[in-house]
């Protein structure tokens, strides 16, 4: 079985923090779920309980929407327990306003085994 590392997860990191999020989204197993902000599901403010597929669907598709160029998410901590790991970012971007989009993230990911071949 594969082992995951720090440096596995920094390097689908890496890819996020210049704005390609195909190896991060490749990489999340769909059956793990997070938590935004408060369990208790809110469109607007976009908190909840989601998995990939919700995450994409609710969540992913109104945040880029409304940035200029995609999201740089920046990597500041990671920890890895077993399959699973915890990535602290920086995300910024511009959004289409012209404003700043400045946020910071905890992600959990429960990285899938055939990732370690991309």
């Amino acid at each position: 079985m594969f082992e995951l590392t720090k440096q596995h997860v920094q390097s689908i990191m890496d890819a996020a923090a210049r704005g390609c999020w195909d190896p991060f989204i490749d990489s999340i197993d769909p059956e793990v779920h997070w938590m935004i902000g408060d369990p208790a599901h809110d469109p607007v403010m976009m908190t909840g309980i989601y998995n990939l597929r919700k995450w994409q669907e609710d969540v992913n598709k109104g945040v880029f929407g409304r940035l200029l160029d995609g999201l740089q998410m920046r990597p500041t901590s990671v920890d890895v327990f077993g399959q699973k790991a915890i990535v602290e970012a920086v995300g910024t971007a511009t959004q289409k306003n012209g404003n700043p989009y400045n946020n910071r993230y905890a992600n959990p990911a429960g990285i899938k085994d055939e990732a370690h071949t991309r």
